[in-house]
């Protein structure tokens, strides 16, 4: 059978999957560059918000990397941190702002 896609090269058979392209062009397939921004259909409420309880969504890490706007956001919680020796007084000082590529136009301070 032929490859379904260029018609010249021999069809994979796949039990679960079926026939599949050749080795030639899912070898193609996989150099293709595939999209860098996602698009999200949702609404403009929805999108507001976000925007206007974005400090409520801030999570404590990211990628493992403690998040800077956290500890700004909620101080009592990052004492409460250091009481219960998850992380030490130079841990706190030295976080990272890591939620800076999705925050809010203004900063993290002017949401809820």
């Amino acid at each position: 059978m032929l490859c379904p896609n260029c018609n010249a090269g021999k069809a994979i058979k796949n039990p679960q999957l079926g026939v599949l392209p050749c080795k030639t062009c899912q070898d193609r397939h996989k150099s293709f560059k595939k999209p860098s921004t996602q698009v999200e259909f949702t609404s403009d409420d929805i999108k507001e918000g976000r925007k206007a309880h974005f400090k409520s969504t801030v999570q404590k890490y990211r990628d493992g990397q403690l998040s800077k706007e956290f500890i700004e956001a909620y101080p009592e919680r990052a004492e409460a941190m250091i009481t219960e020796g998850i992380h030490t007084k130079k841990e706190i000082k030295n976080a990272k702002n890591v939620w800076g590529d999705i925050s809010p136009m203004g900063g993290i301070e002017r949401t809820k």
